[in-house]
C-alpha cells in the first residue's frame, strides 16, 4: 500500500497488451479448441526436445521447441499415410501453438467421451477404408472415444479405445455424448444435403480442395452428384475459386463454379443470439444479428479453412452463414430449442425506453441499443454509484498516484501539474517506476466516463466476473497466456482458482498476463529470505508489489508472497500463487464492490471518500486494455453469443456529452507554464517568473512611483511546442490599482494558466 493505492509494476502491461493484440489478430482457432462435446488429450514431451511445426511434416516451419516434460493440450490426430500407423505418419494438433507435434515425441493422456453407433459400422486400424477392418459393430454399440482423427483426405474419424487397444470409426457412424441408442436416436440430427449438376463441358473431382491435387474422376456435362458440404479455402473471399463441394461418392472435391446446385433444406432454430455472416468465419463481414429462437432454413454444412463447421442458410433470397454451435437442426419455433430471454424479446423500438426504465440515463441509450441489436442475448444492468459525477471526477483526479500513464502515450495524456512535471526541463516524474507518470485530468475523465466504452469490445470492462464453466474453458485460458510458457504450463490452476472462488478464470488469466507479459521473474521460484527462512517465492498477480527503499516493486511483491499466512501463503509454488492470489483478489476486490475491470480501478461503489484509493492497477487505461484482450479472445473462440451480463456504473448529474480523448499527437503537450515573465517600467525591471527555478504562483504585485505612466509586459512560454501567450505588451497605468492578465495556453488546447499582475501606481 502507498498513499491508499495498491501499486503494481505496469511496464509489462503495455508490452503484454501489444503482444496479446498481435496474437489475437491472427487466424481463428479451430473448433477443436473449444467444442466441449469432443474428446481431448494432454501430451507430455517424452524426448529431450520436440518441435511443434506449422504443418504435419518434418520439413515445415518450426513454431515452437518444447523441452522434455512440457505438457500441451491436444485436440486431434492427423494421419499422413493412407495405410500405415507408424509414428512418423501420425501427428497431434496443438491449438495453443497452431501447429503439429509428431506422435513419437509425446506420451498421451486422453480425456474420453462416451458414444453410441448410430448404424452398423466397420472398426478399422486407422482412419480410412484403406486400413484393415478389425471389427464390425452393430447399431447401438456403446464405445469410448479418445480423440478426433483426420486422414489424408481431411475426413474426420474418431479414435476409440476397445479391449485395451485403439481403433478408428468414421465420424458419421457415431453419436458423441450419449450412452444408449435411445438417447442417440432422440437427439439424432438430419443434415441438409444437395445435388450438383455439372454445367461445364467437363469437371474434375480432386482428392482435396486444390486444382493441383490428384484427379479422382472427370465428369461430363449434365452428370449429377450428391454433395454433403461446402469447403472454403479463403478466410475472407466468397469467390468461386475458393469454394469447393465435397462429393462423398468419389471422396473428393469439385469446384463450385463447375456445378449448379439444388439444395434439400433442413429447418433450424437459433439457440442463442448469433451473428450472421457473408462467409463461414469471423473474418467475413457481419450482415445480420439473429436473436435466440429465430427460425432459419439451413441448406448445407460449410467448413472454413480452419475446419470449423458452420451452416449455410438461405435468408431473404440470399445465402449467409451461422456458426454451427448456435443452431438446433430439425427444430422449428416453439420446439425444444429453448425460449428467448426477457431481455432479447424487447423490440428495438422499445428498447431505449426499457433501458431508461431500468435506470440508465438517456446518454447511455443509443450505444446500448446498438449493442442490443447486434447481441440480443446480452444483458445490461445499471449500477447506481449514488455519486455526483463532478465530485467523483474531482476526487479521482486529486490523487495523481492513482492514475498513471505509460510514457509511450502522447504528451497530452500526461499530467503537468505540480509534483508531476518539471516544466523547465520538460521532464515527467515517475509515479510507479520511471516509465509510468501521472495521467492528465482529461485522460482520467476520458477513461472514467462509462459512456466512452459502450461498444462490442470495451463493454467487457463491465463484464460480470463470476465463473461460467460453459465457455470459460481451459482452452480459452491457455490461449490468453500462451506466450508465457510458465503460465501456460499451469493454465489448469486458473480454472481451479476460478471454480473455488467463483471468479472467471479468463479474468484471472488476463490479469496475470497483463502483469507479467512474457517475463518470468516473479514466477520462477526466486529465493527470498524472510525471518531467517528461505523460500522459493512466486507472485502471479504482483500483489503487494510497490517501490520502496527496501527494493523494487517486483522484489517487494515476492517478499509479500512468502511473508504471511493469509491467502494460502507462503506462495512457494506457482499453483499456490495462482490460487492463493485469486483468493486475495476475491477478498480484497470482488468482495469490496470492485467486481469488474472498471471498478478495480475506479473505486466508486464504496462512497466518495474511497474514490481514488484501493486501486488494483494504477495504469488508468488498464480496464480498457484488459477488456480489449478478453473480447478478442471471446471473438477468436466465437462465443460472443453467450448471455453475458454487464454491470455499468451510473452517476448523478452527468453531462449530456461524453468526455473526449486527449490528443494523440506528439507535437502537442499540456505545458501551460511561462518560462519567464517580466515587467519593465522606466529603467527598472520586475521579474516575477524566472527561468532559473520553477514558480507555480500565479498572482504577483508591484508598486511603482507616480512618475511611471506605463509598463511593458514580456513573457516567454516554457513549452517547446506551439503553446500560445497572450496579454503581453505596453500597458497604460492609472493612479491606484491596475490589474493585468497574461494567459499561457498549452499546445493541446486543453489547459491554460492565467498569471495575474497587479501594479499599484502611487499618488503624486
Amino acid at each position: 500500500m502507498k498513499n491508499g493505492v495498491i501499486e503494481f509494476r505496469k511496464i509489462i502491461l503495455v508490452i503484454g497488451a501489444m503482444i496479446l493484440a498481435l496474437i489475437i489478430a491472427g487466424a481463428m482457432t479451430r473448433a477443436d479448441v473449444y467444442a466441449a462435446s469432443y474428446p481431448t488429450a494432454t501430451g507430455t514431451v517424452s524426448v529431450s526436445s520436440a518441435t511443434v511445426r506449422a504443418s504435419y511434416s518434418t520439413s515445415s516451419r518450426s513454431v515452437k521447441v518444447l523441452a522434455k516434460g512440457k505438457q500441451v493440450y491436444i485436440s486431434s490426430e492427423k494421419y499422413t499415410s493412407k495405410t500405415s500407423r507408424a509414428s512418423q505418419y501420425r501427428w497431434f494438433y496443438v491449438p495453443a501453438y497452431k501447429g503439429y507435434i509428431r506422435s513419437d515425441m509425446v506420451t498421451i493422456k486422453y480425456q474420453t467421451v462416451s458414444a453410441v453407433t448410430t448404424t452398423a459400422v466397420s472398426v478399422r486400424y486407422g482412419p480410412g477404408i484403406s486400413f484393415s477392418k478389425s471389427y464390425s459393430f452393430a447399431k447401438g454399440k456403446q464405445v469410448t472415444v479418445v480423440l478426433k482423427a483426420y486422414n489424408t483426405y481431411a475426413n474426420r474419424w474418431y479414435k476409440i479405445r476397445y479391449n485395451g487397444r485403439y481403433y478408428y470409426i468414421y465420424s458419421g457412424g457415431l453419436k458423441l455424448g450419449t450412452t444408449s441408442l435411445a438417447a442417440a436416436s432422440s437427439t439424432s440430427t438430419t443434415y441438409p444435403k444437395a445435388t450438383g449438376t455439372v454445367k461445364v463441358s467437363s469437371a474434375t473431382i480432386r482428392s482435396t480442395y486444390s486444382t493441383s491435387s490428384k484427379a479422382r474422376k472427370v465428369l461430363s456435362r449434365g452428370k449429377t452428384v450428391y454433395i454433403s458440404s461446402e469447403k472454403f479455402t479463403s478466410s475472407t473471399s466468397r469467390a468461386s475459386r475458393y469454394r469447393w463441394f465435397y462429393v462423398p461418392a468419389y471422396k473428393g472435391y469439385i469446384r463450385s463454379d463447375m456445378v449448379s446446385v439444388k439444395y434439400q433444406t433442413v429447418s433450424a432454430v437459433t439457440t442463442s443470439g448469433v451473428s450472421v455472416r457473408y462467409g463461414p468465419g469471423i473474418a467475413f463481414k457481419k450482415c445480420y444479428s439473429f436473436a435466440k429462437g429465430k427460425q432459419v432454413t439451413v441448406v448445407l454444412k460449410a467448413y472454413n479453412k480452419y475446419k470449423n463447421r458452420w451452416y449455410k442458410i438461405r435468408y431473404g433470397g440470399r445465402y449467409y452463414y451461422i456458426y454451427s454451435s448456435y443452431l438446433k437442426l430439425g427444430a422449428t419455433t416453439g420446439s425444444d430449442s429453448g425460449s428467448t430471454s426477457s431481455n432479447s424479446t424487447v423490440s428495438t423500438t422499445d428498447y431505449g425506453q426499457y433501458l431508461i426504465n431500468q435506470g440508465f440515463p438517456s446518454s447511455y441509450v443509443s450505444k446500448l441499443t446498438a449493442l442490443h441489436s447486434a447481441h440480443p442475448n446480452w444483458v445490461f444492468k445499471p449500477v447506481k454509484t449514488n455519486l455526483d459525477w463532478y465530485q467523483a471526477v474531482s476526487k479521482m483526479t486529486a490523487n495523481s498516484g492513482a492514475n498513471t500513464i505509460y510514457t509511450s502515450y502522447a504528451p497530452s495524456y500526461r499530467s503537468t501539474l505540480k509534483g508531476c512535471y518539471n516544466y523547465l526541463t520538460n521532464s515527467y516524474y515517475g509515479k510507479d517506476g520511471s516509465y509510468f507518470v501521472a495521467a492528465s485530468t482529461k485522460a482520467v475523465r476520458y477513461y472514467m466516463d462509462p459512456r466512452n466504452w459502450l461498444d462490442e469490445t470495451n463493454i467487457f470492462m463491465f463484464e460480470d466476473q463470476s465463473y461460467h464453466s460453459s465457455y470459460q474453458t481451459l482452452a480459452l485460458v491457455q490461449k490468453i497466456i500462451q506466450p508465457n510458457t510458465t503460465l501456460y504450463d499451469n493454465a489448469d490452476d486458473f480454472v481451479t482458482a476460478g471454480a473455488k472462488y467463483n471468479i472467471s478464470p479468463v479474468y484471472l488469466a488476463a490479469k496475470a498476463y497483463s502483469e507479467l507479459g512474457t517475463t518470468t521473474y516473479t514466477i520462477s521460484g526466486k529465493s527470498i529470505t524472510v525471518n531467517g527462512v528461505t523460500y522459493p517465492a512466486y507472485n502471479v498477480y504482483n500483489i503487494g508489489a510497490a517501490d520502496s527503499a527496501a527494493g523494487n516493486a517486483a522484489y517487494n511483491g515476492l517478499v509479500y508472497a512468502v511473508s504471511g499466512t493469509t491467502y494460502g501463503r507462503p506462495w512457494n509454488t506457482l499453483t499456490k500463487a495462482i490460487v492463493g492470489g485469486a483468493g486475495y483478489i476475491s477478498s480484497n476486490f470482488i468482495s469490496n464492490n470492485q467486481n469488474s475491470r472498471y471498478l478495480e480501478h475506479f473505486n466508486v461503489m464504496n462512497g466518495l471518500s474511497y474514490v481514488g484509493t484501493h486501486v488494483y492497477m494504477t495504469a488508468v487505461y488498464a480496464p480498457k486494455s484488459q477488456a480489449y484482450s478478453t473480447a478478442n479472445q471471446y471473438k477468436d473462440f466465437d462465443i460472443m453469443g453467450q448471455p453475458f451480463e454487464f454491470y455499468i456504473p451510473v452517476y448523478n448529474n452527468m453531462p449530456s456529452g461524453t468526455y473526449g480523448q486527449p490528443s494523440t499527437s506528439f507535437s502537442k503537450d499540456n505545458n501551460m507554464y511561462l518560462k519567464t515573465l517580466q515587467v519593465k517600467y522606466g529603467s527598472s525591471t520586475y521579474t516575477p517568473v524566472s527561468s532559473s527555478a520553477m514558480n507555480f504562483n500565479t498572482s504577483f504585485s508591484k508598486t511603482v512611483s507616480n512618475s511611471v505612466s506605463s509598463i511593458t509586459i514580456n513573457a516567454t512560454k516554457a513549452s517547446t511546442t506551439a503553446a500560445t501567450v497572450t496579454g503581453t505588451g505596453t500597458k497604460s497605468l492609472k493612479v491606484g490599482t491596475n490589474v493585468f492578465y497574461v494567459k499561457c495556453t498549452s499546445s493541446s488546447g486543453t489547459y491554460y494558466r492565467n498569471y495575474k499582475i497587479t501594479i499599484t501606481r502611487s499618488a503624486s
